[in-house]
């Protein structure tokens, strides 16, 4: 029996010191909606409000620029690959409290999905994640992105990155070309090794380019979003799945209680032969002017 009983209470103590896995918070009734397709345009966004009302796919005259499979939106890592926000919950899930959804001005029911279709078509959605608030703006004006990105932090946070956009362009594009905050323009390929990263820098704009649907992304990034840490502005070369490009303007450090933060960026596709790609790019910059 005294052999039963400290077997059993040395079961016990074992079980205690197991990692107990924590439950994540339950989609909001916002986040239970079905997926909705955006379009202006030649270009339509496919909105997944599970994924906290993010896109997973961009398309340009029905032709898919970016990998479904991947997220977009905000995302902070909290350290230890504790991801939160857009699609991930490895730290926790984003909790979408309301979206709005105009088409020309005015308001439209989201709750049916399907596709909505105007000259300006502007979804914004008010969420929270790790302790602050966000309300991340996702604007289709006349063909053109716009993102932004309004966080307000409620109580320090610790964080290891934040990326405040990301796009998940296929692996069908070649060559990048960007011009720095010191006015320098850069290019390059991914003909590196699986996983590098390419760019690296502060940037005003950057573009890649894709030659089978002969387009380059174009994004334009404001004096406020062109400054980043770490990271910065890049692209990672995933051999299997992407040239996923980031913007980390956040990295290894707290963000102070009560302290705000806006980011913003401008997707541009411009339609260009291979041989022409960068000079159809630097002109559509011009034109933004």
């Amino acid at each position: 029996m005294k052999n039963l009983a400290l077997y059993c209470l040395t079961l016990c103590a074992t079980l205690l010191t197991l990692p107990v896995a924590q439950a994540q918070p339950a989609l909001t009734e916002a986040m239970k909606a079905p997926p909705i397709t955006l379009e202006s345009g030649d270009l339509a966004l496919h909105i997944l409000p599970a994924r906290a009302w993010t896109y997973d796919e961009i398309r340009y005259k029905g032709n898919p620029l970016t990998n479904p499979g991947s997220h977009s939106g905000l995302v902070f890592n909290l350290g230890a690959g504790k991801f939160v926000g857009s699609g991930h919950t490895e730290g926790g899930r984003e909790q979408v409290q309301t979206v709005k959804l105009t088409v020309d001005g005015k308001a439209v029911d989201h709750s049916n999905g399907g596709t909505v279709k105007g000259d300006v078509v502007e979804l914004v959605k008010e969420s929270n994640l790790a302790g602050t608030d966000l309300k991340s703006v996702l604007r289709l004006k006349n063909g053109v992105l716009e993102c932004e990105q309004d966080l307000k932090v409620n109580d320090e946070i610790m964080l290891d990155q934040i990326y405040a956009f990301m796009f998940q362009w296929t692996t069908q594009t070649t060559q990048w070309m960007a011009k720095t905050t010191k006015d320098t323009l850069r290019e390059g390929d991914f003909t590196s090794a699986d996983k590098k990263w390419e760019l690296l820098d502060n940037v005003q704009w950057t573009s890649i380019y894709n030659p089978v649907h002969k387009v380059a992304a174009l994004t334009i990034f404001p004096e406020g979003s062109q400054q980043g840490e770490n990271i910065r502005h890049g692209y990672w070369n995933v051999h299997a799945s992407y040239h996923k490009q980031y913007y980390q303007p956040v990295s290894k450090r707290a963000l102070s209680k009560d302290s705000t933060h806006r980011w913003q960026a401008k997707l541009i596709i411009v339609p260009a032969e291979e041989g022409q790609w960068k000079e159809a790019v630097q002109n559509a910059v011009k034109a933004q002017q």
